[in-house]
């Protein structure tokens, strides 16, 4: 685990406990196969009581994570910006061992003999991987919306929802966002536009499963101060009050448990196990091909032969 002493720093008692609380649970997190964002920290933190509730203690998380990894008492890998990072080639030793990696990659189309296609849209992108591995076993695409969609995006998601419905098929798209004035707001949108868009199309629904109440009184998430500034602030506060709650309030398993009985109560059992038969016979003939090309790279050539 790559704990790199960059600087000497000493830490407050105060400090060092929040430290070690936040690499137990950086830890206990990548054990289940989890990073986390800063944010993420941030709310357990206030969920354990540990710190109070507002913007100066968010500053402070961020400080304390930026020195304790600098100091060598966090791990780099469990903590994450998903927001950046770069994009480049990726590189192979063989022929074979790229066959051999494309054969983990080959799949079907899952939904294609489906009644029902589903996609989830997620409001931020600092999301996006937990939501993609919650999604991964029911093989549903996932779009992260990044506030309110462009209007170029959802036009482009309008279309292909609409070349889904014209397979008779009933389009579901499981959408979440806070619980703030805007991010109530953006499930409205989203099903104004994509009515617009479709010409009222009446296979295609919107279900908005979180951020909800419930879901907040649930699991005692943390409220934040709903954004007065906001335009739809009013008409929030008369219903919810003044505190809004964000979604990264909630555990990951969680988002996954919830996302999945969403999910599962759309699919047919017995088209599923066709398409799991069909993806594991296609992977074996990847394999295949695979060793055969590692094979014809292993045999020697004969050394040339020396002129006379």
């Amino acid at each position: 685990m790559p704990r790199i002493k960059y600087v000497d720093k000493k830490f407050s008692n105060d400090k060092l406990a929040l430290i070690a609380k936040a690499d137990f649970r950086a830890s206990d997190m990548a054990s289940q196969g989890y990073d986390m964002t800063v944010r993420q920290l941030y709310y357990w933190f206030v969920k354990q009581n540990l710190i109070p509730n507002k913007e100066e203690s968010y500053k402070m998380v961020i400080n304390l994570v930026r020195d304790a990894r600098r100091a060598g008492l966090l791990d780099w890998n469990h903590i994450v910006d998903r927001t950046r990072g770069p994009k480049g080639p990726q590189h192979w030793p063989s022929v074979g061992s790229f066959m051999s990696a494309a054969a983990n990659s080959y799949d079907v189309n899952w939904w294609k003999d489906q009644k029902n296609y589903v996609e989830v849209w997620v409001e931020k992108d600092t999301l996006i991987g937990i939501f993609m591995r919650a999604c991964q076993p029911w093989k549903c695409p996932v779009l992260s919306c990044r506030g309110y969609v462009s209007d170029t995006e959802i036009w482009k998601s309008s279309q292909r929802l609409m070349r889904m419905a014209k397979t008779k098929k009933r389009v579901v798209i499981f959408q979440l966002s806070d619980h703030d004035p805007s991010g109530l707001d953006m499930t409205r949108d989203i099903r104004d536009r994509i009515e617009m868009f479709t010409d009222g199309c009446s296979k295609i629904e919107i279900r908005r499963i979180g951020l909800t109440m419930a879901q907040v009184e649930e699991v005692q998430a943390p409220p934040n101060p709903a954004k007065t500034t906001d335009s739809r602030y009013k008409q929030y506060a008369e219903q919810y009050g003044d505190e809004s709650w964000e979604l990264e309030a909630l555990e990951p398993a969680y988002m996954a448990d919830l996302i999945g009985s969403h999910i599962k109560k759309l699919v047919d059992k017995k088209e599923w196990a066709k398409s799991e038969a069909a993806r594991d016979a296609g992977r074996e003939k990847v394999y295949a091909l695979a060793a055969q090309l590692d094979a014809a790279d292993d045999v020697e050539e004969p050394p040339e032969e020396e002129e006379d």
